[in-house]
């Protein structure tokens, strides 16, 4: 009984005051969805860096006996 009855200005504030932490934490996660893009974009291509040094490594184990640098065996 001893609560005293909200005014509607008070109402409104405390509206327009959750109004704008809502639109602060949506543009905030709107920001974070884009550095989560450009981080997914940059590791598919970091992975796509990472396979082809795999395959150019695999390629130089597998053909090592035909090397450019290498001296003929009668040398």
């Amino acid at each position: 009984m001893g609560e005293k009855p909200s005014s509607e200005a008070q109402v409104q504030a405390r509206m327009l005051a959750f109004e704008e932490r809502f639109s602060f934490q949506e543009r905030r996660l709107e920001e974070f969805h884009e550095v989560l893009l450009g981080q997914r974009r940059e590791i598919d291509q970091l992975a796509r860096r990472v396979a082809r040094c795999e395959a150019a490594i695999d390629e130089l184990r597998l053909g090592g006996d035909d090397l450019p640098h290498e001296k003929p065996p009668h040398y």
